[in-house]
């Protein structure tokens, strides 16, 4: 499962550095990708689980920079505590953008923060890798050409539970799904 996680994250930050290395003038000796990195450091969704998330990401960015970087690329993350505030969320994935220059986002762990941080993010014209938020309204619908999510959407869960309930509970619970 990992694996594949890892090699979603892998495939997304290459078609990032590779859109970078056809348009940019800079020397193999600048061959950085700065990537934004949000998650609730503090606040409830903390605890709930986006501090895990960070420290996931956090082991993934320093491995694949210990060994390599991505196609030649040095990863480059500059952290920032969404506080478990929407507007936080958005104040920060803007900052990272306009100020620190950042060519892409990742993280996000709240649905209610990935929603308004997503449309803000497409208006720039920056990739945003969703790394947890599930609820389907965050990309369902809304044509999003610079957002992306590895993993189903919340409704998509609940389906896929469903049906394996009804394929499997006749033969592992003895009884009929109703």
């Amino acid at each position: 499962m990992f694996r594949k996680v890892f090699a979603c994250l892998l495939a997304g930050v290459s078609v990032v550095a590779l859109t970078l290395a056809t348009s940019s003038t800079a020397g193999a000796q600048d061959k950085v990708i700065k990537i934004g990195v949000v998650y609730d450091l503090t606040g409830p969704f903390a605890g709930g689980g986006s501090e895990l998330q960070y420290l996931g990401a956090k082991i993934m960015i320093d491995w694949f920079n210990a060994n390599g970087g991505i196609d030649g690329y040095k990863v480059q993350p500059v952290y920032a505590d969404a506080q478990s505030k929407p507007d936080v969320a958005i104040n920060e994935a803007v900052r990272l953008i306009e100020q620190e220059k950042v060519d892409m986002l990742l993280g996000f762990y709240s649905s209610a923060e990935c929603v308004p941080v997503a449309a803000r993010v497409e208006e720039f014209k920056k990739f945003m890798w969703i790394t947890t938020c599930i609820a389907s309204p965050v990309l369902e619908g809304r044509n999003l050409k610079y957002v992306f999510r590895p993993q189903p959407f919340g409704t998509q869960w609940g389906l896929a539970s469903t049906a394996m309930v009804d394929a499997y509970a006749k033969e592992q619970l003895g009884k009929d799904p109703k």
